[in-house]
C-alpha cells in the first residue's frame, strides 16, 4: 500500500506537539513501547489518519530519530501460524482513510537506541513527505 501525502502533523497525545501549516496527516494518541533491558529496538504505535482531501506520500525512506540509528514502518503478519515481520516500503491511504499502529500490525521500529529512552521521557521521530517537507512527532514513551 501506498502512503501518499500533501501534509503531515504528527501529534503524541499527552506529549508536546509540533504545529504546521494545514496539517492533513495525523498521527494521534502516538506512544513509544520503552524498550527490553539490553535491547537496542522498541515500536512506536498511534492512528494514521489522512484529514486531506486527497492521498498523500510519506517517504518511509526518510523516518528517522536523534534517539535511534534507524527507524522503518513494519507489518506484522501471521502466514502459517507463524508471525512474521515485515518492512514496509509502501503505504496508500486514501482521504479520511486511517491506518491503526499497533502491535501485532503496522507500526514504526526504531532500531540501534540511545540509552536515555526511558519510562517518561520523549522520542522525537522525523517524516519527511514526498514534496521534501519535514514534520515531527514527539511521542511519549511508556511501560510495555
Amino acid at each position: 500500500m501506498l502512503l501518499v501525502a500533501t501534509t503531515l502533523l504528527l501529534l503524541g497525545g499527552p506529549a508536546r506537539t509540533e504545529r504546521l501549516p494545514a496539517p492533513c496527516l495525523m498521527l494521534e494518541q502516538g506512544w513509544v513501547r520503552a524498550p527490553v533491558a539490553g535491547r537496542d529496538m522498541t515500536a512506536a504505535y498511534g492512528q494514521l489518519h489522512n484529514n486531506c482531501r486527497v492521498a498523500v506520500e510519506l517517504r518511509l525512506d526518510r523516518l528517522s530519530s536523534l534517539q535511534a540509528d534507524k527507524v522503518a514502518l513494519h507489518r506484522t503478519d501471521v502466514v502459517d501460524g507463524v508471525s512474521r515481520m515485515r518492512q514496509v516500503t509502501e503505504l496508500q491511504l486514501a482521504p479520511d482513510e486511517q491506518v491503526t499502529l499497533s502491535p501485532g500490525g503496522f507500526h514504526l521500529m526504531l532500531h540501534g537506541l540511545k540509552p536515555a529512552l526511558t519510562v517518561g521521557s520523549e522520542v522525537a521521530i522525523q517524516l519527511e513527505d514526498s514534496l521534501g517537507r519535514v514534520y515531527v512527532a514527539y511521542l511519549p514513551v511508556r511501560a510495555r
